[in-house]
């Protein structure tokens, strides 16, 4: 999915989010919005038309950051192999025109070199390693865009409820502008399947789930560490992280959550984790008390 966003592709999906449904809508995250007030001039709710432009952006940004997640634990787990194992999967596991290429550069190899698969090895762990680079850099510029456009509706969102007519617009003008930025430093991203190990029933999904939790801990402490340290970009782009860690586990947890009952709460809870002004010392309360009290995050009963 490309991300590139002008002005007036924003300006259509204005005019085109008026007319679906929410209904067919995949919701992440809950936006950073406040509760209705008597003096709203309009109600920023799922049917209106502000607040599904806001979760199409974010949609956009979410799938994108999810592709590149899942794609760089692939080429992580290709880069902890042996050489050998690197060049297998080179020539092997990428499709019949990688094979007939990896063939034809392995002899080209040996009548040039003699049989050393020194430098094939060495061509395969450079391949990976450049992959690893470009999707690093990828997953850093697409959470540091999540945090901006989500800590920008955190800013404006009492004014965005009270006049969206007046507001509306100039988020649009800065979300456009993060999305150029974006642009300058990316071209083209791949859409994959969002990963459903954590969505189900049994005991592998049970321990999916608690990981998720514990990836939320994980990174809450590791942005408030790069706070204290004055780190603004690398603080920025572990919030965008934990957002996209705690959409993740909104979506592993939800089904199970509704079945025991305790999705409001738990919802309510994740919401938390991801507002920017709660302190950290109560986001690890939050996140402990989740690991202690909700059914759908409890360890498993060992078997007899």
């Amino acid at each position: 999915m490309e991300m590139r966003w002008k002005w007036w592709q924003i300006s259509n999906l204005f005019r085109q989010t008026a007319r679906v449904s929410s209904s067919r809508r995949r919701h992440y995250i809950h936006l950073p919005l406040p509760s209705y007030t008597p003096e709203s001039s309009l109600v920023v709710k799922e049917s209106s038309v502000v607040y599904d432009v806001l979760e199409d952006i974010m949609e956009h940004i979410f799938v994108n950051l999810h592709s590149v997640e899942k794609n760089l634990q692939f080429w992580q787990s290709r880069a902890e192999r042996s050489n050998y194992r690197k060049l297998y999967f080179m020539i092997f596991e990428r499709g019949p025109r990688a094979f007939v290429d990896g063939t034809v550069q392995l002899v080209q190899q040996c009548v040039v070199e003699g049989p050393s698969m020194q430098h094939l090895c060495q061509s395969a762990s450079a391949y990976i390693s450049e992959r690893l680079a470009a999707l690093t850099t990828l997953r850093r510029v697409l959470a540091t865009l999540l945090a901006k456009v989500y800590m920008e509706v955190d800013r404006c969102g009492k004014e965005l409820v009270k006049d969206p007519e007046k507001s509306f617009p100039s988020l649009l003008v800065t979300i456009n502008g993060l999305f150029s930025n974006l642009e300058a430093s990316i071209g083209h991203l791949h859409a994959i399947r969002r990963d459903a190990k954590a969505v189900g029933r049994g005991r592998i999904a049970r321990c999916q789930r608690r990981l998720l939790l514990v990836e939320v801990e994980k990174r809450i402490l590791q942005y408030q560490s790069f706070v204290d340290q004055g780190l603004e970009k690398e603080s920025q782009c572990m919030f965008g992280l934990v957002l996209y860690s705690l959409d993740c586990l909104f979506h592993a947890v939800k089904r199970h959550a509704k079945e025991t009952g305790e999705w409001q709460c738990l919802r309510q809870d994740i919401i938390d984790l991801g507002q920017p002004s709660l302190q950290t010392t109560y986001k690890l309360v939050v996140t402990s008390r989740m690991a202690r009290v909700y059914e759908c995050l409890l360890p498993s009963l060992k078997q007899p």
